[in-house]
């Protein structure tokens, strides 16, 4: 989290492009919102799923495995063999904003915590 004396540092930041309805780079694959809800997910301590099929992963215990990025929304994806399909749906992998819907309990209990940690008090 953001240094006394560096307040300013302290922010998202994310290509106007992947706002709602404003590109044409990233048309049907990034435009619908979502990477600001992701770059947010890291304002409030949250990692990437895809850190590989080991057992940190992006240190939350109910995010699935997984071992790359998804590119796109390839519905059932399992490429570790940990319990769990790839997490898809999940803010903070890579897949198409179309794809997005969720965040697991873990996570939004991390976020909370670097809420009140972190950020209620700045």
């Amino acid at each position: 989290m953001t240094k006394p004396g560096q307040a300013y540092l302290d922010g998202v930041v994310a290509d106007w492009e992947a706002m709602l309805g404003t590109s044409t780079t990233y048309a049907g694959k990034y435009d619908h919102g979502e990477t600001g809800t992701h770059e947010v997910g890291h304002w409030l301590n949250l990692e990437h799923t895809f850190f590989g099929c080991g057992p940190k992963g992006d240190f939350v215990d109910d995010t699935p495995a997984q071992r790359y990025p998804t590119n796109g929304c390839p519905e059932g994806q399992d490429i570790c063999s940990a319990p769990g399909v790839d997490p898809i749906h999940n803010y903070m992998d890579y897949s198409d904003d179309s794809c997005y819907t969720e965040f697991t309990d873990g996570q939004t209990q991390r976020a909370r915590d670097a809420w009140l940690f972190y950020r209620a008090s700045a």
